[in-house]
């Protein structure tokens, strides 16, 4: 279903992406990056602090139930260690945020480089919200990537409402 190459070219567009992301949050100030949409905005996400945060929870997430499959050496860093809940907002400070994402899109990298096709034509068994869950290993991989792409298209929207420009999120960057 899914190839290595395939996964190491999300894996490349995700750290590209977020490196950009990264760029366009450093130029917010901290009232920017925990100023909520709107009173009236519906959302989930009421601020780009809290979709960055629950960006990196779920990135986090989905590598600790990756280690379901078997032993990845990657996935033994203390980063994956740390408890996150994706409902919870964490990086009051924007620095912290700023710090901590390259170094988990990095180690994100690191762990594309140690799977195996075999690895992606298996499953995957983990608990879920539900119960238990089983899925192919390469297709939860891309599950992975394109939640990530996915809210940082949300983020880009929040961003210029705020008035920041951004055009940080193309695939194509990868390909260089």
């Amino acid at each position: 279903m899914t190839n290595k190459d395939t996964v190491a070219l999300f894996s490349r567009y995700n750290q590209k992406a977020n490196e950009g992301l990264g760029k366009v949050l450093s130029t917010l100030t901290a009232e920017e990056w925990n100023k909520e949409i709107s009173d009236n905005f519906i959302g989930f996400f009421k601020n780009v602090r809290s979709i960055c945060s629950h960006n990196y929870a779920v990135d986090i997430m989905y590598c600790n139930r990756f280690k379901n499959l078997r032993a990845f050496k990657t996935l033994d860093d203390p980063v994956f260690a740390e408890s996150f809940d994706f409902r919870v907002v964490y990086f009051e400070d924007i620095n912290e945020y700023l710090t901590k994402r390259p170094v988990l899109d990095k180690l994100i990298n690191n762990f594309i480089e140690e799977v195996t096709e075999e690895d992606l034509a298996g499953n995957v068994k983990f608990e879920g919200r539900n119960g238990i869950i089983e899925r192919n290993f390469g297709a939860w991989l891309l599950q992975l990537f394109t939640h990530s792409a996915h809210h940082r298209g949300m983020a880009s929207v929040y961003l210029e409402l705020l008035g920041k420009e951004n055009d940080y999120n193309s695939i194509t960057q990868a390909l260089q």
